[in-house]
């Protein structure tokens, strides 16, 4: 049992700490946008839109995943951005639904590598049907993505790994999720 209260415990702090970091991190680079902008060196000719787009199917399983991000090119190797993220998950007798944020950095040391790594945070709705009685779990997760991604003109297919991976909390299977990429 007390191993149970130091682990939510530690599971509390490591929560607020990335969430209020990400805040920072999102306020810190809206700020920096606003003063690039202002500075007329063509601000908006280095953004660039887009994200992915998910959908899986299985037997009695279906998830839908929409991520749109905007990132800005620094320079020819540096992109840095932040995204929106949404999803539906249903399984058996279990429904999932997530929303959040996260904030991108991208690093392309040759032009058809990416080395990316991603701060995620998202609210989950959980609920399940068991004998009868609904259980319905609210939380938020925190996702910390280190990722390598081939790249060819906008599209970019690749894999990330989450280093907070957490089994009992994790919208996802597995640390290592594959991914597509579209930017313009």
């Amino acid at each position: 049992m007390n191993y149970l209260i130091k682990l939510n415990a530690m599971k509390l702090i490591i929560n607020t700490f990335f969430s209020s970091k990400f805040k920072l991190l999102i306020v810190l680079l809206v700020i920096s946008c606003a003063t690039h902008a202002q500075s007329g060196s063509g601000f908006t000719n280095n953004l660039r839109i887009g994200g992915s787009l998910g959908l899986g199917f299985g037997d009695g399983f279906f998830t839908a995943n929409l991520a749109p991000s905007v990132i800005y090119d620094i320079n020819n190797y540096w992109s840095v951005g932040t995204g929106l993220s949404g999803s539906y998950t249903s399984f058996d007798d279990a429904r999932a639904y997530t929303i959040g944020g996260s904030a991108l950095a991208f690093f392309r040391p040759i032009s058809n590598l990416r080395l990316s790594s991603e701060f995620e945070q998202l609210y989950v709705n959980f609920k399940r049907e068991l004998d009868g009685s609904t259980f319905e779990r609210n939380y938020t997760y925190p996702a910390l993505f280190l990722g390598i991604g081939y790249t060819t003109g906008n599209l970019t297919a690749g894999v990330k790994y989450d280093v907070l991976f957490d089994e009992d909390d994790s919208i996802y299977s597995s640390a290592l999720v594959p991914f597509i990429s579209v930017y313009f």
